[in-house]
Formats: structure tokens, C-alpha cells, sequence
């Protein structure tokens, strides 16, 4: 399992922040983003519930040359809370399989409603 960032924690304006292409090699079979939210250890992250994000993943199996939507999410900020445990939520996420091949690239974007103190992190395994 491999976790790289791609986007740091800061500040970061309201619009479409773009990470990759990413080469996936041909031992990876799945894949997570996760976008780190709000909590009681750091009630500055994402604190505004109606502050959304939005994150959007494409795969490419020819090298980059055509990609085609892999997975996508919309969230809300705030503290969320999971209902069995009573456990604050620390990260959204969103996680896929990933179709065999050798010559796979991945891009996304993350789109932000306003500014957003965050941070975001790619693993593959």
C-alpha cells in the first residue's frame, strides 16, 4: 500500500484543484482518496457544514490518451458523527477497484464550494 499527497494541508480557495496524471502500476487493484474533515482535535479543518466538496476521479487504460470517470463523491463539512459508534468521522473518502491493465494513469479533481482548510491523500494497494 502506497499513500501519496495530493494536496497538502492549507487553505485553499473555492474552485476546481486538479491532481495527476498518476501512473498505476499494474500490481495496484484498488484505490482511496481521502479529504480530511472536520474534528474536535482540529475544529479548523472543513468546519462549515454547509461548505461542500466534491471529489472526481478518471482512469485511463491507453497511457493518458483518453480517461473515462472512475468514482465521485459530494460531501458536506462539519463534524459528522457515525451513528453506531458515536465515533467522529476523521477523513471523507472515497474508494474503488481498479481494472486490470499496464499502461493506467489516474487524474482528479477535488472541487471546493469556498475556502476550505484541508488536506487530500491518493492510496493505492
Amino acid at each position: 500500500m502506497t499513500t501519496v499527497s495530493v494536496l497538502p494541508t492549507a487553505t485553499y480557495p473555492a474552485g476546481i484543484h486538479n491532481f495527476g496524471p498518476i501512473a498505476v502500476p499494474t500490481a495496484i487493484v484498488s484505490i482511496e482518496i481521502d479529504i480530511a474533515r472536520c474534528t474536535t482535535a482540529d475544529l479548523t479543518i472543513w468546519p462549515n457544514a454547509g461548505d461542500t466538496i466534491a471529489m472526481d476521479m478518471e482512469l485511463s487504460m491507453d497511457g493518458g490518451v483518453t480517461y473515462s470517470s472512475l468514482a465521485s463523491s459530494l460531501d458536506r463539512g462539519g463534524i459528522e458523527v457515525r451513528t453506531k459508534t458515536g465515533q467522529e468521522v476523521p477523513t471523507t473518502f472515497v474508494q474503488t477497484g481498479l481494472a486490470a491493465g499496464t499502461n493506467r494513469m489516474l487524474k482528479g479533481s477535488i472541487t471546493l464550494s469556498a475556502a476550505i482548510k484541508t488536506s487530500a491523500t491518493v492510496t493505492v494497494s
